[in-house]
């Protein structure tokens, strides 16, 4: 009957071990600082579409941790987001949708108006870009792979060659080419790898 059950009181620190411990799961939700302070190593993939409307959201996801990771001061954040910008919209533009690179500098209407006509017509409509992420308390490296026909990579110059400069072509991967500490392509040259390494005093 009822006298079989005994009603167990709660002991005042008993309690308190318990309000606190949903206190810090609770501050668990809302903050990842603790946990970021002791993770040693962040993989990813992404499949993304060709709406280059979506590049700077993208980009804002690829670079949040890596100050928390210690590759990158806070100031350089933006030159890396700059950075990944570049590489992404090469991999839309040039490689997935296959405009020429004269025309974006040419003629940036109907660069764009071009663009937003290809998204939506085969067989470009159908192509993604994979993104790859690799971070850890030593570099950041990304790959950037898209669904295009390549291009002759062994052809680019070296844009560390002061003489080299003046016949570069597109800003975009001559910044990429100077902030990462290395960028290589795969054969067929749709496929980047970009590494950033963390800088020691």
């Amino acid at each position: 009957g009822a006298c079989d059950f005994l009603i167990k009181l709660i002991q005042p620190l008993e309690l308190q071990r318990t309000l606190d411990r949903v206190v810090s799961l609770n501050e668990g939700f809302h903050s990842n600082a603790y946990a970021m302070d002791h993770l040693l190593q962040e993989s990813r993939t992404l499949e993304i579409g060709n709406n280059f409307e979506d590049v700077n959201r993208i980009v804002a996801f690829l670079t949040q941790d890596l100050p928390s990771f210690g590759i990158l001061e806070q100031s350089q954040l933006f030159r890396m987001n700059v950075i990944l910008k570049e590489a992404l919209e090469n991999a839309i533009f040039h490689g997935n949708l296959e405009l020429n690179p004269d025309m974006r500098r040419d003629n940036p209407i109907l660069f764009y108006e071009t663009a937003k006509r290809k998204m939506d017509i085969d067989p470009y409509n159908n192509r993604k870009l994979l993104l790859q992420i690799d971070i850890s308390r030593n570099s950041a490296k990304y790959l950037v792979r898209d669904e295009g026909k390549g291009f002759a990579h062994s052809d680019l110059l070296d844009p560390k060659d002061p003489e080299n400069l003046p016949r570069i072509k597109g800003r975009g991967l001559l910044m990429i080419m100077n902030f990462m500490d290395e960028v290589f392509w795969n054969d067929r040259g749709n496929e980047m790898t970009m590494v950033r390494y963390r800088k020691r005093n």
